[in-house]
């Protein structure tokens, strides 16, 4: 008997500890090329620094070896990729070779062999490619340019913008949802909460996310409340050290409807905006009371001009905020562009890396780096700079600048890069970013 029951609690902690590497193994799988991967909860691409630099070398090695062993009597790119055990190697590389195949791209502007292989094998990676067409077409670098924003944007240092922790539970929900800051019970707070919530992903980021309006009128009928106004939502960043419209519209007709409910607190049932182009007066007529329409159609100026007031004080308010005061809140910052050379140079650059003003000057971002959640905003200071060296020539320095002090150190980078017509050829950089990536 003692024998049994001995045999019993043995297979009993064999039985544990076999569920318990199976629940592990369920739970924590390991990467397919051994390096530290993660992906955070919006689709961004956030790789290790160093699992990149690992694997640069294997990347280089395997790009070479493709076009060494391709069919040099095609034209056609694509069969260089076609059963290439090479490309399935190097495609199998994951998310650091990803990340290392865009920042080469990044380095100049070539658009050979090379840079289709290397567009294919991200295709891969990111699961988008053809397996019988490639990626649909034979211009590497078109492709590098179209899903650059998508890879690069936050791939290493996530961009935020100064409501990031207030508004960031709100967004990507199939229902409106306000940020808890809200009073439910105040129908002004209800509204303004639910014009930022509902814009904020509709035009390009900037720093300070800012609206205004106007309530024309509202009316009740069947505990539906019909709000009628006038909406100005706008996104305001620091460029050439001004406070200024990034993105956003002014003077935008709109109607909400609200339902009261027994407890005093406001609920959004519909948030409808005028439409764009052909339909914009027709819409503005099914939306709003017949008066109220025709005054929004022929064009309520004053009012506008009344919401971009509101909009600026907002905005001096939050210069206070962050230690700015005295800095000019404008509706538009003048960028000198009168020389067409350069101009085309800075776009050749910034389309290589294209959080860069794509101007001669600056602008600035937030980025949220480490520490305890919800982690530090640290601004930096980002500036484009041109010059010319040379008859259809120029040098083109971009620099990031950060607010921030670690051991000592205020971190810089930096890459130079070398125009010449339509070449494009990086010729120095000092990158210190990695300072940023290893705040705890």
């Amino acid at each position: 008997m003692n024998d049994r029951k001995k045999l019993l609690v043995a297979l009993g902690i064999v039985s544990i500890l076999v569920l318990t590497f199976i629940v592990i193994l369920l739970t924590d799988p390991p990467n397919e090329v051994g390096v530290d991967v993660t992906h955070d909860n919006t689709n961004e691409y956030i790789v290790d620094s160093d699992a990149v630099k690992n694997v640069k070398n294997e990347v280089d090695q395997l790009l070479q070896e493709i076009i060494e062993k391709g069919p040099l009597a095609s034209s056609n790119p694509y069969d260089y990729i076609k059963d290439s055990e090479a490309f399935a190697r190097l495609a199998a590389l994951g998310n650091p070779a990803l990340i290392y195949m865009f920042e080469n791209f990044s380095e100049g502007n070539e658009n050979g062999l090379k840079q289709y292989i290397m567009a294919s094998a991200c295709a891969k990676i990111m699961g988008i490619n053809d397996e019988e067409k490639g990626i649909g077409i034979n211009n590497g670098r078109e492709w590098f340019y179209k899903y650059y924003s998508v890879v690069m944007k936050d791939a290493e240092l996530h961009i935020v913008d100064a409501d990031y922790e207030l508004f960031k539970e709100t967004q990507g929900k199939p229902k409106l949802i306000l940020p808890a800051s809200t009073n439910p019970k105040n129908m002004e707070d209800v509204i303004a909460n639910s014009i930022l919530s509902i814009n904020r992903r509709s035009y390009r980021m900037g720093e300070k996310a800012i609206e205004a309006h106007k309530i024309y009128s509202t009316e009740e009928k069947d505990g539906i409340i019909n709000v009628y106004m006038l909406v100005s939502f706008r996104w305001f960043g620091f460029e050439n050290n001004a406070f200024t419209n990034i993105s956003g519209g002014g003077g935008e007709p709109a109607r909400m409807q609200l339902r009261k409910t027994s407890n005093g607190e406001y609920e959004v049932l519909e948030y409808k905006q005028a439409m764009d182009g052909g339909m914009w007066a027709e819409s503005i007529r099914d939306m709003f009371p017949h008066t109220l329409a025709e005054i929004v159609l022929n064009g309520d100026e004053l009012t506008s001009q009344e919401l971009w007031e509101m909009q600026m004080v907002k905005g001096q308010e939050y210069l206070a905020e962050i230690d700015r005061e005295g800095t000019p809140v404008t509706p538009y910052e003048n960028k000198n562009r009168e020389d067409k050379g350069a101009r085309k140079a800075i776009n050749l650059v910034t389309m290589l890396r294209q959080e860069f003003p794509d101007w001669d000057g600056t602008r600035e971002i937030l980025v949220n780096a480490g520490g305890k959640p919800p982690g530090m905003k640290i601004r930096c200071l980002l500036e484009t700079e041109c010059l010319s060296v040379g008859e259809g020539e120029y040098s083109i320095t971009l620099t990031k600048n950060w607010d921030i002090t670690i051991n000592g150190i205020q971190p810089l980078s930096y890459w130079k890069y070398k125009v010449t017509g339509e070449s494009v050829e990086l010729i120095e950089e000092q990158d210190n970013d990695d300072l940023i990536r290893i705040i705890k």
